[in-house]
């Protein structure tokens, strides 16, 4: 390649005037843009094509260098151009890949353009139907957009060095299977903003209950009773529980309360969506079952992303926040991982389906009592975090504390989460803590409140969660204290 190059600079200098040459040398530069844009190779970010046009004319020109400075010069510069590509990897891919080079790996490409649905959003026609309308056009211009790199893996997939290709459009990315070589070319390329590893990973910590709960006292505690007795129920809201699945047919809840036929899983292995583990029926039961439920007559969509182990991998999760967006109208998300300040393209991918409306209630995590323990996607500005309280109303010592690592606030309020009882897999019941307990109720609260005014966006909702909690107040630990169900529906 760098012959070639020379070559072409040798012929360009002997058939034109040496008044020519920068010219000459910025029309070889453009060449270079424009074939790597097209192939897709390692040299195809603008930056690394423009050191190593620097290398051709400089070989060009000092001819006479003595080989073994040219070797080093061009392996320096080499270098140089690989280190651009090597910046948009994610540090924990990096560190996976250095410690196993011929290892395959699970990743998300995110796309460097990426779509303002506030602008979007200004174009709708017909504001009723103003999320299917976004959605669709999230859909085109994804697609549009992908279409080289889907080129690019797909060329790769066919000498069998890449698998599992799936595209998203609440996020623009791509997820696929490879090793490092395609993965570094990828990264090359001036398009890529960054890329994720996905690793499977546990995403639930429950927490065994200190004593057995039969009562749902965390539904009286928020006062949501008064609410359901002044006629509040969350009728017609659909609740998107992105979790280790339902159990369908539990008893604790109505008959067709449960959408099966709107079920799905996204955990490889496990076909359907019917809960393996339990925790994600508790979490259920929790929002909307007859005993235990904060709105008993609001639906359940249940979206599995965690297997039987309560372990997911984030592509597996975007699966899930993506298919929820199009589904319900909120979705409660009592899971998590360690966050980074270096991002996570599913905080993307929430805080997009927050902006096209959907509501998301997501659990602070159980890393407490150190500040600085929200974890992800609980970090999202825009979600709603949830902390966990006992009966008492105090914190509980494993509640993760903020600031999170944007050093913003959170959690925004709490919840019960200490002792809680609700429904379980096989048609039980069980008692366990967490902030993924505390979640379901303010989801289920959500709930609630859309069902008085469906027309009220994820910020109003949240501002009025806010305004009307109750209890003890203090930033990064209560928030602005304990929902109130009551308060928040008149």
């Amino acid at each position: 390649m760098v012959y070639g190059c020379v070559t072409f600079c040798n012929t360009f200098r002997k058939t034109s005037s040496s008044s020519n040459a920068i010219f000459n040398y910025f029309i070889l530069f453009i060449l270079f843009y424009y074939v790597n844009k097209i192939l897709g190779i390692v040299f195809a970010n603008t930056y690394s094509i423009l050191v190593y046009t620097i290398l051709v004319i400089s070989l060009e020109r000092y001819q006479h260098m003595r080989k073994s400075a040219s070797i080093f010069a061009v392996l320096f510069l080499f270098m140089a151009c690989l280190s651009f590509g090597q910046a948009i990897l994610c540090p924990d891919l990096k560190e996976a890949m250095e410690n196993s080079r011929d290892g395959e790996f699970r990743v998300i490409v995110e796309m460097k353009e990426q779509f303002d649905i506030d602008t979007i959003r200004q174009n709708v026609r017909n504001t009723k139907e103003a999320k299917q309308e976004i959605m669709e056009t999230l859909k085109k211009k994804s697609n549009d957009s992908q279409e080289w790199v889907r080129n690019f893996l797909q060329n790769n997939q066919r000498f069998q060095k890449v698998e599992e290709i799936h595209s998203f459009w609440l996020v623009n990315a791509v997820s696929f299977k490879s090793n490092a070589n395609v993965i570094r070319e990828l990264a090359a390329n001036e398009d890529i903003k960054g890329i994720y590893l996905c690793k499977e990973e546990q995403m639930i910590h429950p927490i065994a209950a200190t004593s057995r709960e039969t009562k749902a006292w965390g539904v009286k505690h928020i006062k949501a009773d008064k609410a359901q007795a002044s006629g509040v129920t969350g009728k017609g809201i659909v609740v998107a529980v992105v979790d280790t699945g339902v159990n369908l047919n539990h008893p604790g809840f109505a008959p067709g309360q449960v959408l099966a036929n709107l079920g799905k899983s996204f955990v490889s292995g496990e076909a359907d969506a019917e809960d393996g583990h339990g925790h994600g029926t508790h979490c259920a039961g929790t929002v909307a079952s007859a005993e235990y439920g904060v709105a008993p007559d609001a639906k359940i969509v249940p979206v599995k992303v965690l297997s039987k182990s309560g372990s997911g991998s984030w592509d597996g999760v975007m699966k899930g926040v993506q298919y929820a967006a199009e589904t319900a109208d909120l979705m409660s998300m009592s899971l998590g991982g360690g966050a980074s300040a270096s991002g996570n393209v599913v905080e993307t991918a929430v805080k997009n389906a927050i902006k096209a409306g959907i509501h998301c209630v997501i659990a602070a995590g159980n890393s407490g009592p150190n500040a600085k323990t929200i974890g992800t996607p609980g970090v999202v500005l825009e979600a709603v975090t949830v902390g966990a309280i006992d009966n008492k109303g105090v914190i509980a010592s494993f509640s993760s504390r903020g600031p999170t690592v944007y050093n913003t606030s959170k959690p925004e309020i709490v919840a019960p989460g200490v002792n809680v009882p609700s429904l379980w897999k096989n048609g039980g019941t069980n008692t366990i803590s967490g902030t993924s307990m505390a979640t379901p109720h303010v989801a289920g609260l959500v709930a609630l409140i859309l069902s008085t005014n469906k027309s009220l966006t994820p910020e109003q909702v949240k501002a009025l969660l806010i305004k009307t909690a109750f209890g003890t107040k203090q930033v990064n630990v209560y928030g602005d204290g304990c929902v109130d169900a009551d308060a928040s529906t008149k």
